[in-house]
């Protein structure tokens, strides 16, 4: 997981109500066609809080394009799924006011597509 990835991850684990965001998050979802690898995701690489908000929200609820695969210790996510959701989280980080310059350049690289 890349530096920015992770600040979005530990920046996650301090916010509140997190798994009714990631799971309205979930439902706009739109898988695109073609091959996407998985990712695996364990407390570990995103800290607790994180992943159990992640894991209430997929759980909650079936949906359409979203993949996942529960093996108790860890999940599989689809890659663009998961950056999907870290985006989503990036941009909510810093509109709060609460992400570093790092972050806002990462995001800005993005969205012009550097």
């Amino acid at each position: 997981m890349q530096a920015v990835d992770q600040e979005v991850w530990r920046i996650a684990n301090e916010m509140e109500c997190l798994a009714p965001v990631l799971s309205t998050w979930l439902d706009s979802y739109v898988r695109k066609s073609g091959m996407d690898d998985l990712v695996r995701m364990t407390p570990d690489c995103v800290g607790e809080r994180a992943y159990a908000a992640l894991r209430e929200a997929l759980l909650e609820k079936s949906r359409r394009h979203v993949w996942y695969h529960d093996h108790g210790w860890h999940m599989e996510l689809r890659r663009r799924l998961l950056g999907f959701l870290q985006r989503r989280l990036q941009r909510q980080i810093l509109a709060s006011g609460r992400g570093s310059e790092a972050l806002a350049e990462d995001l800005l690289a993005h969205d012009i597509g550097a």
